[in-house]
Formats: C-alpha cells, sequence, structure tokens
C-alpha cells in the first residue's frame, strides 16, 4: 500500500471553510492513457496497468499518471479523517473517467480495457480507497466532454437519493484544468438550460488574450488562466444551481509531504507538460469557436 501523509492542520481548516455545508462531495478524477510496462513514464498523464504496477514509492520521473491517483488517495484521507465531524461531507463518491484502451501485447493480440475501470480496481488495490465510495465508470465515450455531460445527468437522475449538492469536484492536472473546468462548465449549462452557452464575440476575445499572455508564465500561468477565464464566466453560470470546482493534482499532492511537494515539482517541470499547456490553449480555442460541442 503506497504511504499515506499528515494533512497539516491549516489544509484541513481551509478544506473545511471550503465544503460549506454541503453533505454529499462528488469528485471526478479525469482519465489518462495506459501503459503496459515501465515505459512511457516522461508521457504525462498515464498510469500503468494493475498488474503491472509493482513500484511503491516516488516515481523517479513524473508519475507516468499516478498523480491523479495520489491526489484520490489524499482526498479520501481527507474525507475518512473527517466523517464525525457534522460539519464536513459524510457522503463521498469518486467517479473514475476514461474510454476504452487497445493494447498490443507480444503475442499479437489486443487487448481492450477500459481505462476508468483500470483506474478503479488500481485506486482501491494500490491506494486502499474504498469501494463504498468508489463508484461505476460514466458513460463518457473517453473524453473530457462526455465525461461533463455524463456527470451532469448522474446528478440529475440521483437528486433524490443523494443529499443536496452545490458543487462537483474535478481532479486533473494544472495543465488541463482550465480547459477540463470549461467544458464541465458547458455541459453543466447545457444540461440545466437544454442549449450550448452563448459566450459574446468580446469575452471570447478576451479569453483568447488570457491564454496568450498566461502561456509564458510557467509558474502559476495557468492557475491564472483559470482565475481569470472564471470571472468572465460567473456572468453566463452565476444561477447555475450546480457549480464545477477545479482541484489541482499538483496542489493536493503539495500538501501531503515535502516529497508530495517535489512530486508536484517535477510534473511541472516534464517538458512533454510544458509542451501540454501550448495544445491545451488551442484546446479551449476550438471550444469558444465551436470547433466542437457538448453532446
Amino acid at each position: 500500500m503506497a504511504n499515506v501523509f499528515e494533512v497539516p492542520a491549516e489544509t484541513k481548516k481551509e478544506n473545511h471553510l471550503e465544503h460549506g455545508n454541503q453533505k454529499t462531495e462528488i469528485v471526478v478524477m479525469l482519465g489518462a492513457r495506459l501503459f503496459q510496462k515501465g515505459e512511457g513514464n516522461k508521457y504525462p498523464p498515464r498510469f500503468p496497468l494493475i498488474n503491472e504496477s509493482a513500484k511503491e514509492g516516488m516515481s523517479k520521473e513524473v508519475s507516468g499518471g499516478d498523480s491523479r491517483m495520489r491526489a484520490i488517495q489524499q482526498l479520501y484521507k481527507e474525507f475518512s479523517e473527517n466523517r464525525n465531524n457534522p460539519s464536513y461531507p459524510q457522503e463521498m463518491h469518486i467517479f473514475t473517467t476514461g474510454g476504452e484502451e487497445s493494447i498490443k501485447l507480444d503475442s499479437g493480440e489486443i487487448l481492450k480495457l477500459s481505462r476508468a475501470e483500470e483506474a478503479r480496481k488500481k485506486l482501491k488495490k494500490k491506494y486502499g480507497v474504498s469501494d463504498v465510495v468508489l463508484e461505476g465508470s460514466l458513460p463518457s465515450g473517453g473524453s473530457t466532454l462526455g465525461n461533463a455531460a455524463a456527470i451532469a445527468e448522474w446528478v440529475k437522475e440521483h437528486s433524490d437519493a443523494i443529499s443536496e449538492v452545490h458543487d462537483i469536484e474535478i481532479v486533473t492536472n494544472e495543465f488541463h484544468i482550465a480547459r477540463a473546468w470549461i467544458m464541465f462548465m458547458m455541459a453543466f449549462y447545457k444540461n440545466e438550460y437544454k442549449h450550448d452557452i452563448q459566450i459574446s464575440p468580446e469575452d471570447i476575445q478576451e479569453i483568447e488574450n488570457i491564454l496568450e499572455r498566461t502561456l509564458a508564465n510557467e509558474e502559476d500561468g495557468d492557475k491564472k488562466e483559470l482565475e481569470d477565464i472564471q470571472k468572465i464566466f460567473e456572468k453566463y453560470t452565476k444561477d447555475l444551481p450546480i457549480k464545477v470546482k477545479p482541484l489541482i493534482v499538483e496542489d493536493i499532492l503539495a500538501r501531503k509531504s515535502e516529497s508530495g511537494r517535489e512530486y508536484a515539482r517535477q510534473i511541472k517541470n516534464n517538458e512533454l507538460v510544458k509542451e501540454s499547456r501550448t495544445k491545451e490553449r488551442d484546446g479551449i480555442k476550438d471550444l469558444l469557436h465551436g470547433r466542437y460541442k457538448v453532446k
């Protein structure tokens, strides 16, 4: 079992204030690709197949994607520690996401696996997350847009069975967080109002300006990008009954311990992560200009 770290008192207090009076915590871990053996550790944000994952402790390189699972492990730990505090959520539902992966074996056979299901199994077996909080995978088709639409529909269908929900937490890496948040907000908007959100040309231009001016800032440009885009979206989404709360993997890892902070630094400094920052911004532009839509 992977090591579990103590949560600093000030972090627990911060989490307590963030949760407010919501009694049900819903967490969506965005997916990643699989790799089979020890290869691929330089490629974010992959995670290994469960039966190939014998290695414990800190990775020498960027995790290969276990970073998101370690973040989920930490969130589950914090939930469990505060279970008897009535001011904290009393229920937790964790969703894994990801489509089907085709892996060619040495024998030539093609193995088809669900990334979401492999992540779920690994969260349980390696990271000690209980079956009680692990939900089944979402029928998303393997895309972030599909994940967003599926979780919005799940909340709607289960509204009578779960306590009142004001926000859904999405967990992903910092370079991906802004685009993921936009997709989820678009899906929640469409689920509520039955039509796509209409962003004005002036606001689209301002968002594109934000994308350009934050790209050069490798230290905290992605966080600034998210904050500034959230301010623009507020006027469009302020009346939504359920909001999307972005949780950045690197921030969650950094509050675990010094090794967690070092792990987060390794991710931020990875060259392919840096390259992905540009691709993510291009993806946001595609969203804004309708080159693909929430289905």
